[in-house]
């Protein structure tokens, strides 16, 4: 079984990171991101549309437009973005909200222990915060 973190997330949070790097006062053009992470504008567009409708990045339009965090990178969690592109995390799929799929509900033996993994693992990332995946303030 592999535990991970999709592409989108993967990339969300680097941007994530070259946003907390910023200046006060300073954007990121999502154009520059991508070539520069050599990512798919198109893919960056999704991602960061997703972080906007999370509430975790803001964007101005226009010639000096750009991307800037919405709130404190020490504030933003890798749960939080983990969140914002890809819903409910789960070490198996029957543990997503909604999830009806198992016909062995009713009698599994492991349900309670992959719950109990899956409350870590959420725990875990949430004390991760974009501050900490870019390292000390310079």
């Amino acid at each position: 079984m592999a535990m991970t973190l999709n592409r989108q997330t993967d990339y969300a949070l680097q941007f994530l990171s070259a946003l907390a790097r910023l200046q006060t006062g300073e954007s990121l053009a999502l154009s520059i991101f991508a070539k520069k992470g050599r990512v798919s504008f198109l893919f960056m567009q999704r991602i960061s549309a997703k972080l906007r409708a999370a509430g975790l990045v803001k964007a101005e339009k226009g010639r000096k437009g750009g991307y800037q965090l919405a709130r404190a990178a020490a504030t933003i969690t890798v749960l939080d973005v983990s969140r914002a592109l890809e819903g409910d995390m789960a070490v198996v799929p029957c543990l997503k909200s909604g999830d009806t799929s198992c016909p062995h509900a009713a009698v599994c033996m492991t349900r309670t222990n992959f719950h109990t993994i899956n409350a870590y693992i959420q725990q875990y990332l949430k004390t991760i915060s974009i501050q900490e995946l870019i390292g000390p303030a310079v």
